[in-house]
């Protein structure tokens, strides 16, 4: 029989793996598509936070722009008031100016301008004899426009100017004695110098620490950084570097809570100031302290109650903030921190 013939068999294929192979192809493409839209939500999540954000600083930006703008229009204004005499103008635009905080820079720039300008409206100590002229005739004169120019410093009675501003030192009356002393030095800077910078730093640096005390922060720091220029301020340094910190503080509360309770605790325990400048730190801490519970509140409820528990350990003078509200605050926080 002869020979042996090849047989070639077909390969039994199993119908059951491409199927499963389709449907593994499936789920990667599907698994693959997921993820892509989650990203591509993160990514939109994160673009709308950015706007939002922007947007607001925009709009705080916009706010102070405006009222800076306002304020440069008044200091411009003031060189104007004092070259055409109009003096009342020019006072009551530097006293609305004194009291902004804090105090335009151009304050302390015009103040002592205006001074000048204000002694030389007062009557001259000495009267003027005018000659008569032998002339039967009266000749027709032409009237010169005033011009307003600045009198050399032997117009004035310096003496009397130095004791002016000593008697308003005696009296209290710092910020008199700061405009007259601004005066002598503008007019004759070698006029006494050791005494007149002796006296307008000590009125500076009283003025000063009575701002503090009072809770008028920025112009106390205004006063401060004058004062510094001419000599030694003392303990004044220490509480300008403390005002500094609680002005920050203050104006993190809302923003950016977790650095207005840095600022806060480096006041209370470093500093060890609970009390400084009519302001309550423990109480300005304790704030700072719920405010950033409540921050933290909508995405990690464990530090938020964390938080609030630090401020109902604080026990402020004055309690701004109600024990009962924190406490429930606290509650809250607990039970979503053990969801």
């Amino acid at each position: 029989m002869g020979r042996n013939k090849l047989q070639k068999t077909r390969p039994i294929l199993n119908s059951a793996e491409p199927r499963r192979s389709r449907v593994n192809s499936c789920l990667l493409w599907s698994l693959g598509a997921a993820i892509f839209l989650f990203m591509a939500g993160l990514v939109a999540l994160a673009s709308a936070y950015a706007g939002w954000s922007s947007g607001s600083v925009i709009a705080s930006v916009n706010a102070s722009s405006t009222a800076e703008a306002e304020v440069r229009q008044q200091c411009a204004q003031l060189p104007q008031d004092l070259a055409s005499g109009n003096l009342a103008l020019a006072g009551a635009r530097l006293e609305a100016l004194r009291k902004l905080s804090p105090p335009p820079a151009c304050l302390s720039q015009w103040s002592p301008m205006a001074t000048q300008a204000w002694l030389a409206s007062l009557p001259s100590p000495t009267a003027i004899i005018a000659p008569v002229l032998p002339t039967a005739t009266a000749q027709p004169t032409s009237v010169m426009p005033l011009i307003p120019t600045a009198l050399p410093a032997s117009e004035y009675d310096l003496d009397a100017l130095l004791a002016d501003a000593q008697a308003a030192l005696a009296a209290g009356d710092y910020y008199t004695a700061i405009d007259t002393l601004d005066a002598i030095i503008s007019l004759e800077p070698e006029y006494q110098r050791a005494l007149t910078r002796e006296l307008i730093l000590r009125a500076l640096t009283t003025q000063a620490r009575m701002l503090f005390e009072s809770g008028k922060l920025s112009e106390a720091i205004v006063l401060s950084e004058r004062a510094e220029l001419i000599g030694d301020i003392g303990e004044l340094a220490f509480l300008r570097e403390v005002a500094l910190m609680l002005q920050n503080a203050q104006l993190f509360v809302n923003s950016n809570p977790a650095e207005a309770v840095r600022l806060l605790r480096r006041i209370v325990y470093d500093f060890q100031t609970p009390r400084l400048m009519t302001y309550d730190m423990v109480g300005e801490l304790q704030t700072a302290l719920a405010a950033y519970g409540d921050w933290l509140l909508p995405s990690d409820a464990c530090a938020a109650q964390t938080h609030y528990e630090a401020a109902l350990e604080l026990q402020p003078l004055n309690w701004t903030i109600r024990p009962d509200s924190l406490t429930a605050k606290s509650q809250r926080a607990a039970q979503a921190c053990e969801i």
